[in-house]
Order: C-alpha cells, then structure tokens, then sequence
C-alpha cells in the first residue's frame, strides 16, 4: 500500500485501477486513495497523479488533481461528452487503453483485490464504499 504523510495529515492508496506510462521516466496513476487528516474523519476520493522513479523508488509529482466522491458524476459526464465529441468530428478513441507494461510486469495493486478490467465501474465502487 503507498502511504504519503503529509504536513496536515495521511494518503493512502487504497487501489490502484490503472497505470499508464508517460514517456520514459513517468506514469500516470488512477488510484481509489483515502486521506486522514491529523485531527478528523478520513475521506475517499480518486487521485489522478502523475508519479516518476528516482533511485529505483516511485514518487508522486504535484502534477494530479483529486475527484471527491460527490463530484464523479459530474466528471464522468464531462469526459463522456469530451469522447462523443471527439467521435461526431471522426476522432476515433481505442475502445480500451493500452496496456502501459505487459501484464506479468505491472506492478501490483495496493490492495489483492479483482482487477478493474474483469468488472464495471459500478460493482467496483460497491466493493470500496
């Protein structure tokens, strides 16, 4: 499990659901993660964070954003209309994302948990809340 302590409290990474490589050095991470502040509640959200390898060790960048729980609606919507846009002007997506490594070399997830890829979204997230 990656765990971050930060000046105000803890991240956590609770599961990863997919990595992609971003040039050489890079790679972007969409992770379910958990943050619990110093004095308070913990909280669950989506990270996605851009990480990058030092001395053999992955380390996150300030280059991320986080998604609460009450605003995965609204992004979903969003970036539905981003991809039917791309699709009314003849910009063609993959139906699925390449793979960023071979599968007997990713990394594994935070947590043993089935992957992301055998299920929907939405049996997934009845799993994690």
């Amino acid at each position: 499990m990656t765990t971050h302590n930060g000046s105000s409290g803890q991240s956590q990474e609770i599961k990863r659901l997919a990595t992609i490589k971003r040039g050489e050095t890079d790679e972007l991470r969409v992770s379910w993660d958990e943050f619990t502040p110093e004095k308070g509640q913990p909280s669950r959200y989506v990270s996605l964070r851009v990480w990058y390898e030092k001395d053999g060790e992955w380390r996150p960048t300030t280059k991320g954003i986080t998604v609460r729980k009450p605003e995965l609606v609204a992004v979903r919507d969003a970036l539905t209309r981003v991809i039917d846009g791309l699709a009314r002007q003849g910009d063609t997506l993959p139906r699925q994302a390449p793979k960023s490594e071979p599968r007997a070399q990713q990394r594994p997830p935070a947590r043993s948990m089935s992957d992301p890829d055998d299920d929907d979204l939405a049996e997934e997230c009845g799993r994690l809340f």
